[in-house]
């Protein structure tokens, strides 16, 4: 049986790109408000008010991934520069929104959850993941025709149960390093996989 060398390079790239999406994190230190609609904080409410996260936390990740690999698309053939610049900008938005749902969905489930944090981050991982990395994936469906974006989208669910490792204060810095690593290798490797065979 030939090993398929395209997923194993997939992922090695996306770690690459989830060890640079950490870093942004902390490059781009600039406070982002949080945003109120129809009564409801979309960010973080602390103290009564509703606050913002990181400008790097909704931007950094979302476009490191976004400009690799739409490059990396691009120069295997299968999307052209509109393409990979489309895929770029879906993935940029799919992530800002997908750190806007883990912050909400974790918020709304502390309080049902009681002391099982690690359940609730886990959780606002599974759901912020399926719709980001769901976004992603069926925009990317729509730019590259007979690829199956629904296998991005239970990737992203299943990598986002790995988010109380970013959140775990002990672990601190290494523990977001983890995450995007790990995240955005698997998303990548699943990418690599998700096109139909001819």
């Amino acid at each position: 049986m030939k090993l398929n060398r395209t997923p194993i390079l997939g992922a090695l790239i996306g770690a690459l790109t989830g060890a640079l999406s950490a870093s942004t994190v902390y490059l781009l230190d600039v406070d982002f408000p949080g945003i109120v609609i129809f009564g409801g904080c979309i960010g973080l409410v602390t103290s009564g008010s509703c606050d913002g996260l990181k400008l790097g936390t909704y931007l950094g990740p979302g476009l490191v991934f976004g400009l690799v690999f739409g490059f990396v698309l691009r120069r295997s053939g299968r999307l052209g520069w509109a393409g990979a610049g489309g895929f770029a900008l879906a993935s940029l938005i799919a992530n800002g929104l997908a750190v806007m749902i883990a912050v909400n969905t974790y918020q709304f489930l502390h309080p049902l959850l009681g002391r099982a944090e690690f359940a609730a981050e886990a959780l606002a991982g599974l759901v912020a993941g399926a719709i980001g990395g769901g976004v992603l994936g069926r925009v990317t469906a729509a730019l590259i025709p007979g690829l199956r974006w629904y296998r991005l989208l239970a990737a992203g669910a299943g990598l986002g149960l790995l988010l109380p490792l970013a959140l775990d204060e002990t672990l601190g810095p290494p523990g977001l390093y983890a995450f995007y690593v790990l995240w955005q290798g698997g998303y990548a490797a699943a990418l690599a996989t998700a096109r139909r065979a001819a």
